[in-house]
């Protein structure tokens, strides 16, 4: 227990680090790189921040216990000189216990926080969403995926709910979008749009993005 939220502690400081250099040197690397080539930079980034294991020498980059004296010195046994009440309890409770006590919480308080917003969402667009019928815009939708070469039936629905285009759902995917008409041309932009990012599974990036940050 104690090895691995190490492993997670300096595995996070060091690819936070790399995050925000990245941030930093993205405006210049926009100038030689596509936009599709700092995508997938960011998708190694934030797949080294849900992995915590690293292929290293035997001295890490980044040590914990440098940055933090204290921590293993609380997991010891009981000195021989009289201590405080605070400091006895936190020598017969090992820190790894309460770290990852505290992460365990914060976590199950994340995750049910964003299944209800989500359960909530989901419950307003069946409700409030319309499959499209209208024959000139389910062909732009076929003629869409036929350039993308996309098989996969994709569903269409229009949601007063919402202010923008977006694409949802794993096993049965759909565009959904916002009330109004739109032009021609916009419409089969936006489609593309969201069909490229089913196409490169954005939704199941969006996964692993909230899989980071917990």
């Amino acid at each position: 227990m104690q090895n691995l939220l190490i492993s997670l502690l300096e595995s996070s400081l060091a690819m936070s680090a790399i995050a925000l250099v990245y941030m930093a040197i993205a405006p210049l690397l926009s100038k030689k790189f596509t936009a599709k080539g700092l995508y997938y930079a960011w998708l190694v980034i934030v797949v080294g921040l849900i992995i915590p294991f690293r292929i290293h020498p035997q001295e890490s980059a980044i040590n914990i216990n440098t940055l933090i004296p204290g921590l293993k010195a609380a997991s010891g046994s009981f000195g021989e000189h009289a201590v405080s009440a605070a400091t006895v309890t936190s020598l017969v409770i090992p820190w790894s216990v309460l770290a990852g006590s505290l992460w365990l919480v914060g976590a199950i308080v994340f995750i049910a926080y964003h299944a209800v917003r989500h359960r909530r969402f989901l419950r307003m667009v069946k409700r409030w969403s319309d499959e499209i019928t209208a024959p000139l815009v389910l062909s732009t939708l076929q003629d869409v995926q036929t350039k993308l070469g996309i098989r996969r039936q994709i569903g269409l629905k229009v949601c007063p709910g919402i202010s923008s285009p977006m694409l949802m759902g794993f096993a049965r995917p759909v565009i959904l979008l916002p009330a109004g008409n739109l032009p021609a041309d916009q419409l089969e932009l936006i489609l593309q749009h969201e069909l490229v990012h089913f196409k490169r599974g954005d939704v199941w990036v969006s996964v692993k993005l909230a899989w980071a940050v917990i």
